[in-house]
């Protein structure tokens, strides 16, 4: 489903870098006997006007473990034709991808021995213990297998606050479907704030206390010892992953077993694309392409997303 959104986002996306293209045609353009009056007199000023954008809602399209959508509105005033400000505050709704619920219940096999499939779908003890099951074995539970989650390093946006300085280099208007004629604007925003998020560490250690994975591999080891599943096999210095006969299995894996996030208040740069549609005085619609860079202990995080939004001006 979220694969099949994420293509009609990008979609429109083109249709607006296409819609773009041919304002940047449009605005170079004049018919004979047309001067510069035509520039000039803007049919929608913004000079000393503010522009409160209230309907903004856009997704983050450069991430694989979660997916983030945004909303928010931002606050503008333009003190000439070409240049303003604009604050602009934004809140993200996260949910888990495939990759990550997988990650996070994922199995490891000592020996090779082929698994019925990579990672559980749910966090039921049913369903975790289903994939290290075989007939061929009289434990039921396959030697050397075990519930090994991988928890990598996830940032989950909670809000973003920005300042921008906005310039309008390009205003004119344009044919939209061979019909009716369109005025634009082409801006762009630069500058920065703070981004307000939860950031999971990544982690090798479980809560279990133990290693997610035995470190070494299948040719060191001897088949006659059974390894990780059921753990009374081996001393608890010995053990690894997690064994659905644990009592507290439910604790050590999916998003249980997640490390204590971090709540993190990171400095972040932005820089945004963005042309407005004008259909009156006051009322406009919006299509923006954002970049935000957090400065984080990390280094530097890129939150690519793209935006739709309508808003007034007075």
């Amino acid at each position: 489903m979220f694969i099949k959104v994420r293509s009609y986002i990008c979609v429109i996306f083109c249709l607006f870098l296409s819609s773009l293209s041919s304002s940047l045609y449009g605005a170079i353009f004049k018919l004979p006997g047309e001067g510069s009056q035509v520039v000039y007199n803007r049919l929608f000023p913004k000079e000393k006007k503010i522009e409160v954008n209230a309907f903004n809602s856009g997704m983050v399209i450069n991430q694989s473990l979660i997916n983030s959508y945004l909303v928010g509105g931002s606050v503008s005033y333009f003190w000439s034709e070409i240049s303003g400000v604009n604050l602009e505050f934004l809140k993200s709704f996260n949910y888990d991808s495939f990759d990550r619920e997988c990650l996070e219940r994922f199995y490891d096999n000592i020996f090779g021995t082929i698994l019925s499939t990579p990672c559980a779908t749910g966090d039921s003890k049913e369903e975790l213990e289903a994939g290290l099951r075989s007939e061929e074995f009289e434990s039921g539970i396959i030697p050397g297998t075990s519930i090994a989650p991988t928890y990598m390093g996830v940032r989950e946006i909670d809000m973003i606050i920005t300042a921008s300085y906005s310039w309008n280099p390009l205003y004119g208007k344009q044919l939209a479907f061979l019909s009716f004629t369109s005025y634009f604007d082409f801006y762009i925003n630069v500058g920065g704030g703070v981004t307000i998020s939860d950031y999971y560490p990544q982690t090798l250690t479980l809560k279990n206390g133990r290693l997610a994975r035995k470190a070494q591999n299948s040719e060191q080891l001897s088949q006659d010892v059974i390894l990780g599943c059921p753990s009374d096999y081996l001393l608890e210095e010995e053990q690894f992953g997690v064994c659905p006969s644990d009592p507290n299995f439910e604790n050590y894996v999916g998003k249980n077993g997640r490390p204590d996030p971090e709540r993190q208040i990171t400095p972040t740069l932005t820089f945004t694309l963005g042309q407005k549609f004008h259909f009156s005085k006051r009322f406009f619609l919006k299509a923006e392409l954002k970049d935000h860079s957090l400065f984080s202990d990390n280094g530097v995080e890129n939150f690519i997303s793209v935006y739709l939004g309508a808003g007034f001006k007075f």
